[in-house]
This record gives C-alpha cells, sequence and structure tokens, in this order.
C-alpha cells in the first residue's frame, strides 16, 4: 500500500515532497515494526533527506525524524547513534518550542529512555554534556514530585557534578585559546 501511494507521490509531486517524505517514512515505521531495520533504516534516513530538501534543517518535523531514526538504532543495539539522534532531536526542539513544552519533555525522556538501555546515564558517552546534565535534573524533578526525595537528591547531586564538568570543560578551552594571547 505505502508503495503505490509513493509512486503516486512521485509521479504527482516529484521527489521533494512532504507526501514523498511521508510515504518514506510510514513504510519505514512499519517495517520496523516487521523487525527489519536495516531497510526501516534506509527508508526513515530517505524520508528525512526529503524533509530536510523541503524544509532545511530546524523544522519541527525534523525532530519527529530524527527520533524515528533513534528507535530503529535502539533497535539494532547502536546506542550512540541513537543518543545523537536524540540530541539533534531535543535541540530542535528546544529551539522551537522554549525550554518548558510538552514535547521538549518528550525528547527528554527519549534522551533517558536511550541511556537507559545503553546502560544508564552514569555509562553515557560524553556524560559532561549539558543535556547529560539537564537530564539528571529532569528525573530529580520527577523523583521529587512523586515524593521520593532521596532519589531526587542523588540526581540533582548528578546534575550539577556534571554541570560543573561541562563548565571546567569550558574553562580549559577558554584558557588554550586565551592563553597565548596574554603572553605576547
Amino acid at each position: 500500500m505505502y508503495e503505490f501511494t509513493l509512486v503516486c507521490a512521485l509521479a504527482l509531486e516529484g521527489r521533494d515532497s512532504p507526501s514523498v517524505a511521508a510515504c518514506h517514512v510510514n513504510t519505514g515505521n512499519l517495517l520496523r515494526a516487521m523487525g527489519k531495520h536495516e531497510e526501516a533504516l534506509v527508508r526513515l534516513q530517505k524520508g528525512l533527506d526529503v524533509l530536510v530538501a523541503v524544509h532545511g534543517h530546524e523544522h519541527p518535523s525534523m525532530a519527529a525524524s530524527y527520533t524515528n531514526i533513534s528507535v530503529v538504532l535502539q533497535n539494532m543495539g547502536k546506542y550512540q547513534e541513537a543518543i545523537d539522534m536524540e540530541l539533534k532531536s531535543l535541540e530542535i526542539e528546544i529551539r522551537v518550542h522554549g525550554d518548558s513544552h510538552p514535547l521538549v519533555a518528550d525528547s527528554f525522556n527519549n534522551l533517558g529512555t536511550v541511556y537507559g538501555r545503553k546502560g544508564g546515564l552514569e555509562n553515557a558517552d560524553g556524560q559532561e554534556h549539558p543535556l547529560v546534565a539537564s537530564s539528571f535534573n529532569n528525573l530529580g524533578s520527577l523523583y521529587g514530585r512523586k515524593g521520593d526525595f532521596e532519589n531526587a537528591l542523588v540526581h540533582f547531586q548528578k546534575a550539577l557534578d556534571v554541570f560543573l564538568a561541562a563548565v571546567l570543560v569550558a574553562v580549559r578551552h577558554l584558557w588554550r585559546a586565551v592563553s597565548p594571547l596574554l603572553i605576547t
């Protein structure tokens, strides 16, 4: 069915149209549900490529496309690639909607899910990234709202530790950039 729709959309609208992108995405999601992850990834990537051609990299629909690809990558055990996709999705959602929008919360949740499948936030590559700290902070808030203050405190402390580590990395980079100017 999706193949027929794709042929029709290509004939009527050309290669770079939202309908063609939707056909690729729908087919990719169907293939994912069938466990055909390699084929799903190819279709979802084609859908993403068309959406980029139609809307550019910053369009809100790109966030959902990155998340769809992330799910397939997770199913394939490619957790770091999935995390990269979720980070792209999160960055778009924050830029488009601001920090407190429900879609941003969903993106943080998706990111936390991938980290959990990978083996937890504690084992994440690039743990000093501020978005990892934000995930810890959001988990702390969630535990606090549930009345689990001990876990809330643990996660708030982890968030603080990661934020501080990120600041230290930034200061080191700044020092490397500025110190040659101070010597001359």
